[in-house]
């Protein structure tokens, strides 16, 4: 059997496209699919979530057999141009569309390097391979492990949370025009989600009544759907991908990087929070974002990958 080796980054930070990447390795080992991952750096290893996925290391030498896949990161420049002439068959995994020029020139094509087939991770990286590359991608949704990301009991707290690297100039403006504007709501905890398990990160949207999702130029956004499955209400930007999922019902969303609204938008939900927090709005907006979450089952992610890896390897 042909191995299929994902490609990671010797990341050691929390980041959900790594995870993503095992997650994939972790699935196809299930279904009897002789899979892995590869760092570059013998014995590095993620110590944020623990992971089933076998580990290789490209720095010993991978042996590669020409019926061999590997799987290439779109940011992953590195590897893209380190497999090029390498005899082995080539995926791209994209799961962020806006950086793609930034890891390879403009004009390129991931097909200059021998790629020939590109999973993509959600429905707006879909449309934008199938326009700019004249390529049909195939479609793999991302999931949820929601037997972690769901609601607690116990009392959820009048809190913000928050993730300091989504969008930092706009967490910035926007904490510092709330001071000023609205100093009757500056008593409301702000939780920074920074360096967490995802044991950890759980635990922190499940006490909060409110994530601010300040993500920039994002091929999905995981965060706000995990904030959705724990009860969490999302306050935020779409950042692109989270058009896929966002919707007038589920959350409070504003037009993308535009920080004044978004600042507009988290004083009026605050303050009417602070007012009448029982309000059947609340229940109504969690709810739908309930819903939503739910649809991103680990099972609907296996049945997707399996299927395209059934075809080829």
């Amino acid at each position: 059997m042909a191995r299929v080796l994902y490609i990671g980054h010797d990341n050691p930070n929390p980041s959900g496209g790594v995870r993503t990447l095992y997650r994939h390795v972790e699935i196809l080992r299930s279904a009897g699919f002789d899979a892995y991952i590869v760092h570059h750096r013998p014995g590095f290893q993620i110590s944020w979530f623990r992971s089933s996925a076998p580990l290789l290391y490209a720095e010993g030498g991978l042996a590669l057999d020409p019926t061999d896949w590997v799987v290439i990161p779109e940011d992953h420049s590195a590897a893209l141009e380190g497999f090029r002439n390498v005899s082995c068959r080539k995926a791209v995994f994209c799961q962020g569309h806006y950086h793609v020029f930034d890891y390879m020139p403009a004009g390129s094509s991931w097909t200059d390097y021998g790629v020939s087939d590109v999973l993509v991770s959600s429905l707006p990286i879909r449309d934008f391979v199938r326009t700019v590359f004249d390529l049909e991608p195939s479609y793999v949704p991302l999931s949820l492990d929601l037997g972690l990301f769901r609601p607690a009991g116990g009392q959820r707290q009048s809190q913000v949370a928050f993730m300091p690297r989504k969008g930092v100039h706009h967490l910035r403006f926007i904490q510092g025009v709330l001071a000023r504007r609205a100093p009757g709501l500056r008593d409301i905890p702000w939780i920074a989600i920074d360096g967490c398990s995802e044991a950890e990160v759980a635990t922190i949207m499940q006490r909060s009544a409110f994530f601010l999702s300040t993500g920039v130029r994002e091929g999905f956004g995981l965060p706000p759907l995990e904030a959705m499955a724990c009860g969490a209400i999302v306050i935020g930007f779409r950042a692109g991908g989270g058009a896929e999922y966002a919707t007038d019902r589920n959350g409070f969303w504003v037009a993308d990087e535009d920080t004044l609204a978004l600042t507009d938008k988290l004083v009026e939900v605050l303050g009417a929070y602070r007012d009448q927090d029982s309000d059947p709005v609340w229940e109504s907006v969690r709810s739908a974002g309930y819903a939503t979450a739910a649809r991103y089952t680990r099972s609907s992610e296996a049945e997707r990958l399996v299927e395209f890896w059934a075809a080829r390897a």
